[in-house]
């Protein structure tokens, strides 16, 4: 049961205020009283509307209470399974409705449907002008798959409304023409959405290739066409892009794949009319710009880039969970790229209450790569207690194939804050001999992980678990020394001598720095060049 109402669960939270209570009412709208007993899939939906995650527990509990009677109790109990899908099957209907006017095709589907049964009762007029009007609308928004099926549909019509064979002949010879015309079109929009498909999956960043020469032609072939996008169908220009930026990216080619994100942002711009049909792939894109931009320190653009996105959202049904996911934690990594800790410390409770409402059905990825910046931005003010408690909840996120560097990084700035934290709170360094310290049982538990996980002993997690546990237990005339060491260490994996970005060694740099010149972690990181 539980994992079929988690999922339910998310699909709840994910509706909007809005949504929630026009459901409600809409489901209300059959009893007689104000006094009547809710029906119980409006009294499921309430209790796991009121949750941010699914918990067994917690639901029998709040349904007990809502549901008096014992005997009906047990009875709604015993059909929990059906009332789940009853409800379900409620709530696609509602939303669908409820967010038509959003999306083109389904606006095209409902005139198509319209169509159908206007033809059925013999009102071929009426039919006529519902596949008019869906035929303007696919046009507008370049949708050949929509284009065709009313191409079917007209067919039909075709026979019930044209008197004349004639005039029968010339209309079928336009349909025909129309038919080849945009089943060309849909083919080589397909061409270019494997081929941007082919590339994500054949890259390869340890060897800096595509390894499969069939994908690596076809790129050949198709690169003079960069040239050309606007000669390209919907979808294809942006799919042709997009497969040669995952070429960039296999390459780690920093210029490349910026030119060619600033590419996609400048496409889109040129077709407004397709973001209404596509807003997802639209904020990605926008958030892989902006993610760039905010890498570059490109400033003015990312800024300009951001207050354009802001509009594009408060255009969509969902605006909070899209402002969040693609605009929010992307002004956090802005802030923390350009030293804005400050700004990055509001954001960061902004991120926090984000990820708690929507973090269940972003991808581990995601969930773990936003959590763990607002982490550092605690860390990076000095705010240690709430550092360590955004990096002990990554655990939660545990997920042996998703950003485990992140989750290393995570446990070893969490052992800094333990570290900074009992320094604070005693006014005395810690001693080798307290074998029970907090500090102490951080220790062995990271390593435990550590060595669980399989990381060597040369690793660069394990390397730097040893240097800490040498810095921490250090005796004063020692540390300086020691922390010289270290710093010797991370200064060889720093981007600029490693050649790629390793999460963590900028924040262990300047805590070193803290530690080195007796002054507040946060004022070395704004002394950094950088």
């Amino acid at each position: 049961m539980k994992n079929k109402f988690s999922e339910l669960t998310n699909l709840i939270n994910m509706m909007t205020a809005t949504e929630k209570r026009r459901f409600s009412a809409e489901y209300k709208s059959g009893l007689h009283s104000k006094n009547a007993q809710l029906p119980v899939g409006l009294i499921i939906f309430q209790i796991l509307g009121a949750m941010n995650e699914f918990d067994e527990a917690v639901f029998y509990k709040k349904l007990k209470k809502a549901i008096a009677d014992p005997v009906q109790l047990k009875k709604v109990t015993a059909r929990l399974p059906v009332e789940r899908l009853n409800l379900q099957e409620r709530l696609m209907p509602f939303l669908r409705s409820e967010n038509a006017g959003h999306y083109p095709s389904m606006q095209i589907k409902e005139l198509l449907i319209d169509a159908k049964i206007l033809l059925e009762r013999g009102l071929f007029d009426l039919s006529q002008q519902a596949l008019d009007k869906a035929r303007e609308k696919a046009l507008q928004y370049e949708n050949s798959m929509a284009l065709l099926e009313i191409n079917r549909e007209q067919r039909t019509l075709l026979h019930s409304r044209v008197d004349t064979t004639r005039t029968q002949k010339a209309m079928l010879a336009e349909l025909t023409k129309e038919k080849e015309t945009q089943f060309k079109l849909l083919e080589e929009e397909w061409y270019y959405q494997e081929l941007y498909d082919w590339t994500s999956f054949y890259s390869n960043k340890a060897t800096g290739i595509i390894e499969n020469e069939d994908v690596m032609n076809r790129l050949r072939q198709a690169e003079p066409l960069l040239d050309q996008l606007d000669r390209l169908p919907n979808l294809s220009g942006l799919r042709l892009l997009g497969a040669f930026s995952n070429w960039a990216n296999t390459r780690s080619d920093k210029r490349a794949f910026h030119v060619f994100t600033q590419l996609i942002a400048q496409w889109w711009e040129k077709r407004p009319q397709l973001i209404a049909e596509n807003p997802f792939r639209y904020m990605t894109n926008m958030g892989n710009a902006l993610s760039t931009m905010a890498l570059n320190k490109e400033n003015e653009g990312f800024l300009r880039l951001r207050d354009k996105l802001r509009k594009q959202v408060a255009l969509l049904p969902h605006q909070e969970l899209a402002e969040f996911r693609f605009v929010n934690r992307l002004e956090l990594s802005w802030y923390l790229n350009n030293k804005k800790l400050d700004q990055a410390c509001l954001k960061a409770k902004d991120i926090e209450i984000g990820l708690k409402k929507y973090g269940a059905v972003m991808p581990p990825r995601l969930r773990i790569t936003t959590a763990y910046n607002y982490g550092v931005a605690y860390f990076l003010s000095g705010k240690f207690e709430e550092a360590l408690a955004v990096f002990s909840r990554l655990k939660r996120y545990k997920n042996p194939y998703e950003r485990r560097d992140l989750q290393y990084q995570a446990e070893l700035l969490g052992l800094i804050c333990v570290y900074e934290n009992s320094v604070n709170k005693n006014s005395s360094h810690p001693s080798e001999d307290q074998g029970s310290d907090p500090l102490d049982s951080r220790f062995r538990r990271v390593n435990r992980l550590f060595k669980r996980d399989g990381l060597t002993e040369h690793s660069f997690e394990m390397t730097l678990l040893g240097l800490h546990r040498q810095v921490m237990y250090a005796d004063w005339n020692e540390r300086k020394e020691v922390v010289a060491v270290m710093k010797d260490y991370l200064n060889q994996h720093t981007s600029e001598a490693s050649g790629k970005e390793i999460p963590g060694v900028g924040e262990h740099l300047a805590w070193l720095g803290s530690l080195a010149q007796s002054k507040e972690i946060r004022q070395i990181y704004l002394e950094m060049p950088g």
